[in-house]
């Protein structure tokens, strides 16, 4: 009995805060928005219009949705940043770098160019190549997401101070 009561009280606490887990949706406050990615097609366009998707954000033509996010300058970087005894790389950094400009139906700027930015570590072994290209791949993949996260929350931001 205690530990159902314990199990509710904790859930209760974890939902008022605002905790989701990782990867599950939220509905966004946006209906349409239009976009304009410098690789078309590449994976942060994907990863984008994945994460606007499972927050039932349709993706429309300029012009006609209420705001376009335009972006472009988009890098990914790599450096070591530990070595091992044997003087070999341990660690690398991974950068994510995309630049953001938001703009009305109209076209006027709301917001940008800003550079939004992230960074990962992940371990190397040289003894183990393919599995260190898939968790750097798999890295990538996270960081893209999260970004593209970033990305609708500064939109619905941006688009909450406008309206």
């Amino acid at each position: 009995m205690h530990i159902a009561v314990g199990l509710l009280v904790a859930t209760l606490l974890v939902s008022g805060c605002g905790f989701q887990l990782r990867g599950l949706a939220t509905e966004s406050s946006l209906a349409t928005v239009s976009l304009s990615v410098a690789d078309a097609y590449g994976p942060f366009d994907a990863a984008l219009r994945e994460v606007l998707g499972e927050s039932d954000v349709q993706v429309v033509a300029p012009g006609a949705a209420p705001y376009h996010v335009e972006l472009s300058g988009e890098r990914n970087t790599r450096r070591a940043l530990s070595s091992s005894s044997r003087v070999q790389v341990a660690e690398y950094e991974l950068n994510l770098q995309i630049t953001l400009s938001l703009f009305d139906a109209s076209g006027n700027p709301l917001d940008g160019p800003v550079i939004l930015r992230l960074a990962r570590t992940f371990a190397f072994d040289p003894g183990s190549l393919q599995a260190t290209n898939e968790e750097e791949e798999r890295v990538r993949g996270e960081m893209r997401r999260e970004l593209a996260s970033r990305i609708l929350r500064r939109v619905e931001t941006r688009a909450r101070q406008a309206g």
